[in-house]
């Protein structure tokens, strides 16, 4: 059988393989084949490059959040703290 068209494949007639024991009747089913696998593998390596993007992209979002907070802390006005000494004057 053609592992793409499930066509019968003949002993008299030539068959076209593929990956080492995938059988094609025809180059055109062989050649299908290898594109339909070509653009599963494109998909995942584009899935696995937004989703490697988003990790990154998220983490230094929240380290750049951490950081600015760190800078308002240390740059928010600290209260004046007054230390009135009453002296008694006779």
């Amino acid at each position: 059988m053609c592992y793409l068209c499930d066509k019968k494949l003949s002993l008299h007639k030539d068959v076209y393989m593929y990956g080492g024991d995938q059988g094609f009747c025809s180059i055109k089913c062989r050649n299908r084949q290898i594109v339909l696998e070509e653009m599963r593998e494109l998909e995942t390596s584009t899935k696995n490059m937004v989703a490697s993007y988003r990790h990154c992209y998220n983490s230094d979002r929240r380290e750049t959040q951490i950081l600015l907070e760190e800078i308002h802390q240390r740059h928010k006005p600290r209260p004046i703290r007054y230390q009135i000494n009453w002296a008694i004057v006779s």
